[in-house]
């Protein structure tokens, strides 16, 4: 289980938590890209594959979890441009959960001045790292997908 530290200008969680609002995990589905998805996890995990057919088994994963196990094997190498947009695939997928359900939106808005931190021991690319180094790009996705939803309100 992953420790909250929160203070008062971060905010750490793990986007494996189903209880977080702002979980990859969470079942919310959504419509994107011609598909409706149950988690944010398993659109990204799908992306990662030119392949419709493997698309399709990963769409209809029961869980999170096994969505990425399926998106994560060893020999299946993912799109040749993946590294490139993977924050891009993210981002479009935390913004669609965002439009698509209010409380999503308002834990963003509600985390302004905050700093968020994907809380992941293990993983230094979408997580703080154990040495809360990393880049936390989870957490990097979910304050520009904030950003966006400020610009989008209405001035008063």
């Amino acid at each position: 289980m992953f420790v909250r530290e929160d203070t008062d200008d971060k905010t750490f969680f793990s986007r494996y938590d189903k209880a977080h609002p702002l979980s990859s995990h969470v079942e919310r589905p959504f419509e994107l890209d011609g598909m409706t998805w149950l988690t944010i996890e398993h659109y990204f995990q799908a992306m990662k594959f030119s392949d419709e057919e493997l698309r399709q088994r990963i769409n209809q994963a029961a869980s999170a979890e096994q969505a990425a196990k399926i998106g994560s094997k060893w020999y299946r190498r993912p799109r040749a441009d993946w590294k490139k947009i993977q924050t891009v695939v993210m981002t479009r997928a935390v913004y669609v959960s965002a439009k698509t359900y209010p409380e999503v939106a308002q834990a963003l808005l509600e985390s302004l001045g905050q700093t968020l931190i994907e809380n992941d021991a293990y993983d230094y690319f979408w997580g703080c790292g154990r040495d809360k180094r990393g880049e936390n790009q989870y957490g990097q996705v979910l304050m520009k997908v904030r950003e966006k939803l400020i610009e989008e309100q209405p001035s008063s």
